[in-house]
């Protein structure tokens, strides 16, 4: 059923239920906290980190139309849980949403969705039975969305198939194998958060000319990471993008890029020198914090500069500002 549930069935449900075990009569707990759950989150919005885990008994879910984000954990260790319908509008699932629902057999991931935590659906029965080789790779994708690949042997480069619109944060989390470079298909429009975060063997990433943005901690501790060249289209480019990549010696900006987030080059101590964009205005908190390798800065369009952004920046002997 599509039919929303009102908010004034959380306190009817929930004295419903205690009466009911008060005078000596049996009513499940996992069936009133999914139906309080799915009052309050049909109003708010947001399903909260771990809600429902390890409700082992909830076996079917339906999502009021106005749930656009579902937190970490929320649904965690529901082995009983077989089917869940996501709500048209769905923006977010959170990191292991869904982990260990070991029953799970039908999941169905709606085109609004733009971000996929870590391990969102990880040892489900779906996930499992997905599983699919291409190109000796052994990948899940669920309605474009890229949520699991390995490798089954060494390779320099790992080449994402065509037909993938979205990749899930730590897609290669469980990688085994080693692997240099990442190939991106085109038409993809956004790099989410957390996407290779860790990746500590990756040395080249080839983003497509359609890439708009790029998320929170998207490539953070990548250490091996040497070159990243940001396509035209990008415009902007989110919190702790490259923190750590101890390796990075060269940044290529998007002429088009307007905003950097806080900590986004933090302790890069390989980074040399910088040419930043005309469209780019504000220079973050903590933006080239602990870059002590970097010498020259040229903003020729700068208007703020903000808290600790070159703190530590030891070697800096040239910088140019508007």
């Amino acid at each position: 059923s599509q039919d929303e549930v009102p908010l004034r069935s959380a306190p009817l449900i929930f004295i419903a239920t205690a009466l009911t075990h008060l005078l000596g009569g049996s009513a499940g707990r996992e069936g009133a906290a999914i139906q309080l759950g799915g009052s309050i989150g049909n109003q708010l919005g947001r399903i909260p980190a771990f809600a429902f885990n390890k409700c082992k008994s909830l076996e079917y879910v339906t999502l009021g139309s106005s749930v656009h984000t579902i937190d970490a954990y929320a649904f965690n260790s529901c082995t009983g849980l077989r089917t869940i319908h996501f709500p048209e509008g769905l923006l977010s699932i959170g990191d292991y949403a869904f982990s260990m629902c070991t029953s799970m057999t039908e999941i169905s991931i709606p085109e609004t969705v733009n971000y996929v935590g870590r391990d969102a659906f990880w040892q489900t029965g779906w996930m499992n039975q997905q599983s699919t080789e291409e190109n000796g790779d052994k990948i899940v994708i669920c309605d474009g969305v890229l949520l699991d690949l390995q490798r089954t042997e060494d390779t320099d480069t790992i080449v994402i198939p065509e037909n993938v619109r979205l990749l899930a944060s730590c897609f290669l989390s469980h990688q085994n194998t080693a692997f240099r470079k990442v190939v991106l298909p085109d038409g993809m429009q956004k790099i989410p958060s957390g996407a290779f975060l860790g990746c500590d063997k990756l040395c080249q990433i080839v983003l497509p000319d359609s890439v708009v943005s790029i998320g929170d901690n998207a490539f953070q501790d990548c250490t091996s990471l040497q070159e990243v060249t940001l396509p035209d289209a990008v415009t902007s480019i989110g919190n702790s993008v490259f923190f750590g990549c101890t390796s990075l010696q060269t940044v290529t900006f998007s002429a088009g890029l307007e905003r950097m987030g806080t900590d986004v080059f933090r302790d890069c101590v390989s980074l040399t020198a910088l040419a930043l964009p005309v469209a780019l205005q504000e220079l973050p908190d903590r933006a080239f914090y602990g870059c002590t390798g970097l010498s020259e800065i040229q903003g020729d369009s700068l208007q703020y500069v903000g808290h600790q952004t070159l703190y530590g920046c030891t070697a800096l002997t040239k910088l140019t500002l508007s």
